[in-house]
């Protein structure tokens, strides 16, 4: 071979040696920065609970950014991911959904929303939101302990890890669930069905899943709590304050003709008057209809 081509081939060789070590490094770098930052176990407002010691399931939530108000420090990169709860070893998985229900996205640092339809959200600190841990089954330590996972979509694999989530790969935080620990707290549960026999009654009919139930500050637009009906049509708000509200249903505006309310009727609204310690149960009936009713 000519000298001169030799000597071109080589440099040729060094420079797409070069280039696969500039992509590998940028590769390395880009699963660093998806598991920056840091996630906290809170209640639904953003707030951290002495000792993680929380009162009920429904009263965890995760909070994926700054505390103390210091917005944009700490808070996790930009992206989609994954979360669950397990016992304190990580041997056991405790969600009770399916992992395309336990996800949400990261926006400048907080979490922007969730990607899902079973979990209760609200509002967090720095215009974030908070996602609910609930639905998870007991846990079989004896203090009553769980331990919470987040990874980016990117590095969740279900064959790798714990349950598809690598220790090497993803934020964890300890929290304990012990009932009573908080006197006090407020829950709100019931059902959305579809009252086929438009009696205003669950009779044990066919639950409607997927349905928004918010509660709103009294003659208000503003959403205190939401969460989507279970499978079953189950649902439940809990950790709330004492107050006047209006719990409603959303039904879906896509064919508002399908369903009309029949419990509360006429508007599928109930005015609650919240005091400490309170437990409410509120059913949402739905009949069919072939035309369009007065929502």
């Amino acid at each position: 071979m000519n000298p001169k081509h030799a000597k071109l081939l080589i440099i040729a060789v060094v420079l797409v040696l070069a280039g696969v070590a500039v992509k590998t490094t940028l590769t390395s770098q880009g699963a660093s920065n998806a598991n920056s930052g840091a996630i906290f176990t809170t209640n639904k407002t953003g707030t951290v609970v002495n000792q993680n010691l929380y009162p009920a399931k429904e009263a965890v939530f995760l909070n994926g950014g700054p505390q103390n108000g210091k917005c944009g420090a700490a808070g996790l990169a930009n992206g989609e991911y994954y979360f669950q709860v397990t016992d304190p070893s990580g041997k056991t998985l405790l969600s009770t959904d399916g992992i395309d229900q336990r996800k949400f996205a990261v926006q400048g640092g907080v979490i922007s929303g969730y990607l899902g339809t079973t979990h209760a959200t609200s509002t967090g600190p720095c215009n974030g939101k908070t996602v609910g841990l609930a639905p998870f089954s007991n846990t079989s330590n004896p203090g009553g302990e769980y331990k919470v996972w987040v990874t980016a979509v990117a590095n969740y694999s279900a064959d790798k890890g714990n349950f598809g989530f690598q220790n090497n790969a993803s934020k964890t935080d300890n929290f304990k669930v012990v009932a009573g620990e908080e006197p006090g707290a407020i829950t709100v549960s019931g059902r959305v069905y579809k009252d086929m026999n438009a009696n205003g009654t669950d009779d044990g009919e066919e639950g409607m899943p997927g349905i928004t139930v918010q509660l709103k500050a009294s003659g208000s637009t503003t959403v205190v709590a939401s969460v989507a009906s279970g499978t079953d049509g189950s649902y439940t708000l809990g950790s709330l304050a004492a107050g006047t509200y209006d719990l409603c249903e959303a039904l879906p505006l896509t064919n508002p003709m399908l369903w009309a309310p029949t419990e509360p009727a006429p508007n599928g609204c109930v005015q609650l008057n919240l005091t400490a310690g309170q437990t409410v149960i509120q059913n949402f009936g739905n009949k069919p209809v072939s035309e369009p009713q007065p929502m």
